[in-house]
């Protein structure tokens, strides 16, 4: 998308030259420059236009919504935020050709920060999405590998995805919940050295 704008800028300063060389030539000569750049910049808008709704065809994506969050929570020192969820249906076709089967995908993503002297194993990849009744594993082929060990003082980032088996409009995902587990090693057997987490968010 980028290069398209860039080249539709470039061929607009490029008609604006021509035009200003023609400055000598007689007013007819101006008004047929003038209807050809006319002509020139519509053509790119429609092109671009064009192109722009081949991308999303290829995409496979029909239709998408983003939301903000601001669920965190922070144990012993392992700082987990999810910074925003994003709702998209698929063409089915699309998703089959990447070997899963369904209608939508809810995508989450997570920012983990270990801030203290322990390192942590954390798996929110292997985590459970529930949303409308519907019970659904986080895909760990698409996701990102933002979990696993975090050592003392690291940070990661990224998505993890689900795939919605049926979706008719990404509208009807108004709330969703996430579990997942984390835990580290201790050689004190009565501390608490495990989580879960149980995370519900409202989309809006």
């Amino acid at each position: 998308m980028k290069k398209l704008l860039l080249l539709a800028g470039l061929l607009i300063v490029f008609s604006f030259g021509l035009t200003a060389c023609g400055n000598s030539s007689d007013s007819a000569k101006e008004e047929s420059k003038e209807e050809s750049t006319s002509t020139t910049n519509e053509s790119e808008d429609l092109t671009e236009d064009e192109t722009t709704m081949e991308e999303e065809t290829d995409s496979g994506i029909i239709d998408s919504e983003d939301y903000a969050t601001s669920w965190s929570e922070d144990w012993k020192g392992l700082q987990t935020k999810i910074s925003s969820v994003s709702v998209f249906k698929v063409d089915p076709a699309k998703l089959e050709e990447d070997g899963e089967e369904g209608e939508g995908l809810v995508i989450v993503n997570y920012e983990i920060n270990n801030t203290s002297k322990i390192d942590f194993n954390t798996y929110p990849e292997q985590g459970v999405l529930v949303t409308n009744g519907e019970q659904i594993e986080a895909s760990m082929f698409e996701s990102d590998d933002v979990g696993g060990e975090i050592m003392q003082g690291v940070s990661k980032d990224g998505a993890v995805v689900y795939v919605l088996p049926t979706l008719n409009d990404v509208s009807d995902i108004k709330d969703i919940r996430l579990t997942w587990s984390a835990s580290y090693e201790t050689d004190n057997y009565e501390e608490d050295s495990f989580k879960d987490y149980d995370a519900r968010i409202t989309l809006k």
